[in-house]
């Protein structure tokens, strides 16, 4: 599941029995078994997550979590394949599980937060190397894979062992690949040191506390503007010292966490132009991270900021993808946010926008060299959160920052190996340094998209249609309750 407590060989291993079970039973009650499964895990999920279980976080969960019971399904209904063709069957519970993935990151306002197979291997830097063509839906894959060539060597077909050396070929193919790719890519050129800062947990409490008479973003808008002011005033004057001692410490790209500067719109000019002065002083840039109160409802606006070291604003981007049922502020439809700099093509995202593989991936098609990632997160998705980001990193192949308040800041090299990390719980210093490379590695996956994703679906399809045909229907199946059991009619 990818979770708070997660154990990455569970992952191989659960759909084994799961398959096994969906194909002794009727279609229906198969189904129904698998979709119900999946809901448990799903809520459970949640609850690992905290702060989750809220109404819509749980029907969203609960809808993908039947979508993620659709590939036992497709599995089930290919019998007469796996039948005619055992090797070929033993293909289509993984690609209806890549098929199911992509849809759910492609269309579903969670994006790949939930349900990635491939994620839970985060820890595996020789498998993960295959995000670079495939994308994690390479590794969910191969991940899935395994559930239907155990299950065709339990019932000892007689394709089993063509199965099984098939799966440890793609195994040991992506093995060499990403052994290859490890050894012989450089990520010592063209590099820069970056630092991330965040404000502390005291300055958070601070502000919020002197504002816990106004329980609605409309009454900010309201209070006298004098109060505002001085109400934020020392987290961000706190942000800024940290800021610039980041840069005179040699650090020449600096980004802040997610919401680490709170301004009144009437106000975000004088923060901008303070920190224009740090960058002007320092030749740096800097990534500003902000929660603008505005006039407007939903009274909102979730900023990345990038300041540029003659004073400039390079750009001004709107978080994309709020989180569901927790985030008030509407949706921004602007692009990823791309700058060509004398240290680098830099892009930015905003927290959860990264867990959208095609925003991502965009930047890495565009040249990025570096990702800035502002986050804001919480205990029970802090580790998830980071581990997720590194196959961003892989998959566009870019370094990535990922700053994050309240959670585990990171910065990743492009093959997706943690260069540097802050725990939030862990530490008063809420900053992060490092030297990265800022040259892209124009990956396949980069360039080509979500092909080997639509080759899934396309097969998913194929073999369902295949399955449908009225001279296949008639092909008649072994009943597995019992071991001596001869073919029955269909």
């Amino acid at each position: 599941m990818h979770g708070k407590w997660d154990i990455p060989i569970a992952a191989w291993v659960a759909a084994i029995f799961l398959v096994r079970y969906c194909r002794r039973r009727g279609v229906a009650r198969g189904f129904a078994a698998m979709a119900g499964v999946q809901v448990v895990a799903g809520v459970f999920w949640l609850y690992q997550a905290e702060s989750l279980l809220n109404p819509v976080a749980l029907a969203g969960i609960a809808a993908l979590s039947v979508a993620l019971g659709l590939p036992f399904l497709a599995d089930r209904l290919t019998e007469s394949i796996r039948d005619r063709r055992p090797v070929l069957g033993t293909l289509v519970f993984p690609c209806a599980r890549v098929a199911v993935e992509f849809g759910i990151a492609a269309l579903s306002p969670f994006g790949a937060v939930y349900g990635s197979l491939g994620t839970t291997q985060h820890e595996f830097d020789t498998l993960i190397q295959i995000s670079s063509v495939f994308g994690a839906y390479g590794v969910s894959f191969l991940v899935a894979w395994t559930a239907p060539v155990a299950v065709l060597v339990w019932e000892r077909r007689p394709a089993a062992r063509a199965a099984v050396a098939l799966a440890l070929c793609a195994l040991a193919a992506a093995g060499v690949f990403g052994t290859i790719r490890l050894v012989t890519t450089r990520t010592d050129g063209q590099t820069v040191r970056v630092a991330g800062v965040s404000p502390t947990t005291a300055e958070v409490k601070a502000w919020t506390k002197s504002l816990a008479d106004l329980p609605e973003l409309r009454d900010f808008v309201t209070a006298p503007p004098q109060r505002m002011r001085d109400a934020f005033a020392v987290a961000n004057a706190r942000m800024l010292d940290r800021t610039e001692r980041e840069a005179r410490a040699g650090a020449r790209i600096i980004t802040w966490s997610e919401s680490a500067g709170q301004t009144m719109a009437r106000d975000k000019q004088a923060l901008v132009d303070a920190a224009a002065g740090i960058a002007r002083r320092h030749g740096v840039h800097i990534n500003l991270a902000l929660s603008v109160y505005t006039d407007e409802a939903p009274h909102l606006r979730n900023q990345a900021i990038l300041v540029t070291p003659g004073g400039g604003v390079a750009w001004t981007y709107d978080k994309g993808h709020p989180v569901p049922g927790l985030e008030p502020d509407t949706p921004a439809d602007t692009p990823v946010p791309v700058a060509r700099t004398p240290v680098g093509v830099l892009a930015a995202m905003i927290c959860f926008d990264a867990d959208f593989p095609g925003l991502t991936r965009d930047a890495g098609a565009r040249g990025a060299g570096l990702l800035l990632v502002p986050a804001n997160n919480w205990a029970g998705i802090a580790r998830l959160h980071a581990e997720k980001a590194r196959f961003r990193a892989v998959e566009g192949g870019y370094s990535l920052v990922h700053q994050a308040s309240r959670g585990i800041a990171e910065v990743t090299d492009p093959l997706g190996r943690v260069v540097a990390a802050s725990d939030f719980f862990a530490t008063d210093r809420q900053v992060v340094r490092a030297e990265v490379t800022t040259r892209n590695l124009n990956t396949v996956y980069a360039r080509v998209g979500d092909v080997f994703a639509w080759a899934c679906v396309l097969l998913t399809l194929a073999t369902l249609a295949a399955a449908a045909r009225p001279s296949l229907a008639k092909t008649t199946r072994i009943s597995w309750t019992d071991p001596g059991t001869a073919r029955q009619p269909t």
